[in-house]
């Protein structure tokens, strides 16, 4: 979830619990904790609390799998704004845990872009609204909160570091385009969608007809594709 946002707001606005049911993959919808100034946020190294949100989510995680006997290879984090930031900063910091990670409207904390040098490959899925003014797609200058630079650099980053090797792009009919970045090392890959005329909201089934996108089915396309690759990888592995 967002900053200001809660556990059941994105369970009910995300859309993901269909696209969950009809593919038949467990999702959760962890909640966050209060800030210094009250308000329910994922710390992604922003200075404003001292929770350890890479500890708990990768603690969560690791239960979840015990418990529910989740597959480990298949593990992903996805989130909108604040919750985007957070996924970012998992796939620097936590990428034994978190195999793949997508960000709808949230980008690189400043501290998570400062020391990206820390990042291994991961597979990276980013959707953005270009005309997203709380989290511009150029970059945001509030402190802690900004620091990366234009979404188009956060991606360039991570294609070079994945090694990506092959480049492909479609058109939506209603304003979205989508750039496909792919055959990287350990198969991962980086997806980028740009949806002209939209703002910070997530996009989903009741406002798809003005984006050409359905943010959950995106997500879960592009998780199930990086995560088949990765499994016949390991499968492969004598």
């Amino acid at each position: 979830h967002g900053y200001w946002g809660n556990s059941i707001g994105i369970m009910n606005y995300s859309g993901m619990n269909k696209v969950a049911d009809e593919n038949s993959f467990a999702v959760c919808y962890p909640q966050g904790t209060k800030d210094n100034n009250d308000t329910n946020h994922w710390n992604a190294q922003l200075g404003i609390s001292k929770t350890n949100d890479v500890a708990y989510l990768s603690e969560l995680a690791r239960y979840l799998q015990d418990k529910h006997n989740l597959d480990s290879i298949r593990t992903y984090s996805c989130g909108h704004s604040n919750g985007g930031f957070m996924s970012y900063t998992l796939a620097c910091e936590a990428p034994d845990v978190f195999k793949a990670v997508a960000s709808m409207a949230g980008t690189m904390s400043g501290y998570t872009w400062k020391h990206r040098d820390m990042a291994k490959p991961i597979s990276v899925l980013q959707i953005h609204g270009l005309n997203d003014e709380t989290v511009p797609i150029e970059g945001i200058k509030a402190r802690g909160w900004g620091g990366a630079p234009h979404m188009d650099s956060v991606i360039e980053y991570w294609t070079d570091l994945n090694q990506c090797s092959t480049t492909d792009s479609s058109y939506f009919p209603d304003n979205t385009k989508a750039y496909y970045y792919t055959n990287g090392k350990n198969n991962t890959a980086v997806w980028y969608y740009k949806i002209d005329k939209w703002g910070h909201d997530w996009a989903a089934s009741k406002n798809a007809s003005n984006t050409g996108t359905i943010a959950s089915e995106v997500i879960w396309e592009f998780f199930s594709s990086v995560g088949s690759k990765r499994l016949d990888q390991v499968e492969g592995t004598t």
